[in-house]
């Protein structure tokens, strides 16, 4: 794919700022960039030349500009954060934050972000043993930036039925630090749903 085409992908799906700063990167270390169908289990995905001979990154189609952004970001801290330390360094320990935060800089620099996302950001910054993924309060923050916001399992009440989008439905139970310990109605099993998991439908 040529220069001027992935620009026009990207920016489909980007902060205008963001576009040419995040082309360089992937230009320069030959990313193979694929925008796919949304994925229950995940917002984006890095592997890295290991498995298929170059840096490739998968990115949800389905999400608004800022989350993709966000989470683009994310994915290309763990493809720098290779090209350094190769597998020799945790997931997503200082190395990677290290590459995060020096490659959102310039793109937050340039008020790609509204002031809760970029608050958000900022507050994550601050706390090297969470991934983005894992921040509740700055998922909630994108979340508000989706076309039809979704609604969370934070904001239903203990004892309430809901459905995620993988069909399963659950009863809320007792909170476990970030993750609520919900029953399965179909099995009885007990599983621990993180509170931002978006919720499908409340039957």
């Amino acid at each position: 794919m040529n220069y001027l085409k992935l620009c026009e992908i990207l920016g489909k799906y980007l902060p205008a700022v963001a576009v040419k700063p995040i082309a360089d990167c992937i230009v320069e270390n030959k990313v193979y960039l694929k925008i796919c169908k949304p994925r229950a289990s995940k917002l984006g995905d890095y592997r890295s030349p290991v498995f298929y001979g170059k840096h490739a990154i998968t990115i949800n189609n389905n999400l608004n500009q800022y989350a993709f952004a966000v989470t683009l970001l994310h994915e290309m801290a763990h493809m720098l954060c290779y090209n350094i330390h190769k597998h020799q360094v945790k997931p997503h320990g200082a190395e990677w934050k290290k590459q995060f935060i020096d490659l959102s800089k310039p793109i937050m620099d340039a008020n790609a972000f509204p002031n809760d996302v970029h608050a958000a950001l900022n507050k994550y910054f601050q706390n090297p043993a969470a991934s983005t993924c894992a921040d509740p309060h700055l998922l909630k923050v994108l979340n508000k930036y989706d076309k039809e916001p979704s609604l969370l399992v934070d904001q239903v009440a203990l004892g309430e039925l809901f459905e995620l989008e993988n069909g399963r439905i659950f009863k809320k139970g007792e909170k476990r630090r970030t993750r609520y310990l919900c029953t399965c109605q179909k099995t009885n099993r007990l599983y621990l749903v993180s509170g931002v998991a978006k919720i499908k439908n409340l039957p």
